[in-house]
């Protein structure tokens, strides 16, 4: 079957924190298959199930490659990244990343805390937080919404 390609998503353009343009152009996500001709004759539901299932597994698996790239990208661009160092996942961590990104609020003047990615694998080795813990985030949180109430309130229209 020969390739056909698809009009997709306009790529973007973000500016990293000294000023430079980033392109985030769109790349192609690609899948293979093969039907057999005997399959499409019998009327073979089975073998069509099948192929379904194989062609949407690679699509969404090069889609996820795909976003993990952009934000990738995104993240490295605004110095929004925390390099581990090989050193396992733990809420100190979780606080250095934290202090870190720019956090914003809602509409609603919440808070909002940014999405945290990782395998399932990962995510299941992270311990619960502490109570000490519990309460040091609770007081970042309530001092970075006090900050940023402040700053919203501080700001004059031209």
């Amino acid at each position: 079957m020969p390739i056909e390609e698809s009009p997709g998503a306009l790529g973007s353009v973000i500016q990293d924190r000294e000023g430079n343009d980033v392109d985030l152009s769109s790349k192609a996500v690609q899948m293979e298959f093969t039907l057999d001709a005997n399959d499409v004759r019998d009327g073979d539901p089975e073998a069509l199930l099948l192929l379904i299932d194989s062609v949407s597994e690679q699509l969404s698996e090069g889609l996820d490659r795909s976003m993990l790239g952009f934000l990738e990208k995104v993240t490295d661009a605004t110095g929004n990244v925390v390099d581990a160092g090989g050193k396992k996942f733990s809420f100190e961590l979780y606080m250095e990343m934290l202090e870190k990104v720019e956090l914003g609020l809602t509409e609603d003047g919440e808070l909002s805390i940014p999405t945290l990615v990782m395998h399932p694998n990962q995510a299941a080795k992270v311990e619960p937080l502490t109570p000490e813990q519990q309460e040091r985030l609770q007081k970042f949180k309530e001092e970075k919404l006090e900050e940023l109430l402040a700053g919203r309130r501080s700001r004059r229209l031209s």
